[in-house]
């Protein structure tokens, strides 16, 4: 489990090789618990966290599965301006 705590920490951390792009992480909620301290109270939630110079990571908000909804349909979208983040996405059974 530690080993599998580690990894994902540090693809947290890590930038994504394309620019203004986003990573996108998929797992049940206890991993992404223990790796960052923030659970995924929803099936379908997200965290979204900014990696940091400093090989960590910034924890930046939770999306549940209602908010899904409403960036779907809004103009923009969320990842239209804000590159460079991780997404957990805690999958529904």
């Amino acid at each position: 489990m530690e080993q599998r705590v580690q990894v994902l920490r540090k693809q947290l951390a890590t930038v994504p090789s394309e620019p203004d792009s986003n990573v996108v992480i998929t797992g049940h909620s206890s991993n992404p618990q223990l790796a960052t301290g923030v659970w995924l109270r929803e099936e379908g939630a997200a965290v979204i966290f900014r990696p940091a110079a400093n090989g960590k990571f910034t924890y930046i908000a939770t999306v549940t599965p209602t908010y899904w909804q409403e960036l779907v349909q809004s103009e923009r979208g969320f990842f239209a301006w804000r590159p460079s983040l991780a997404l957990l996405v805690r999958r529904q059974r």
